[in-house]
């Protein structure tokens, strides 16, 4: 019984941990997720379907890469490099633009700091964004919840009845 319990508080400190850090900044963490969905102004740093795991600071650096929403661009997220600081907000640049981005978000405004990217990931997102998609895989999700409900124990083999056998009839 101890070695349940124990084995049950290694279960919710493990899963409390991994929540501290990877938790999301609209419940409460410190990370932000961003889909690279479009574009390729950042070159081969970031490529479509990457994910972007952004991490919230209090300040940011020449050189670090931060996403934030572009009001200009109907409120999409911009992942660019930060190239300097003037009156109080950011100057970014895309990687592979020849251009400085004309929006210069201040640091409240900015979602977080690239902390790592996942090659690949995020294209499931953007598969999943199709709602014909959605919906198979939600089927599939429902199908087989049906399918692996709790199965109905059988009972001991001694408990069970012996299996009859036919005798012929007659003469």
């Amino acid at each position: 019984m101890a070695g349940r319990r124990i084995s049950s508080l290694s279960a919710v400190a493990a899963v409390a941990g991994l929540w501290l850090l990877l938790a999301p900044a609209s419940l409460g963490g410190r990370l932000s997720y961003v889909v690279v969905s479009q574009g390729t102004s950042m070159g081969s740093s970031l490529r479509y379907g990457d994910l972007a795991v952004m991490r919230h600071a209090s300040t940011f650096e020449i050189g670090h890469v931060v996403a934030y929403e572009d009001p200009d661009l109907k409120g999409r997220v911009i992942i660019h490099r930060v190239l300097d600081r003037k009156d109080g907000r950011l100057v970014t640049k895309g990687d592979a633009n020849d251009f400085i981005d004309s929006f210069r978000p201040a640091e409240v405004d900015v979602l977080g700091r690239m902390w790592t990217r996942i090659p690949r990931v995020g294209s499931l997102a953007i598969w999943l964004r199709v709602p014909g998609h959605a919906a198979v895989v939600t089927g599939l999700v429902v199908l087989m919840l049906i399918g692996f409900g709790p199965a109905r124990e059988q009972p001991p083999r001694e408990a069970r009845s012996p299996p009859r056998v036919a005798r012929p009839s007659g003469s």
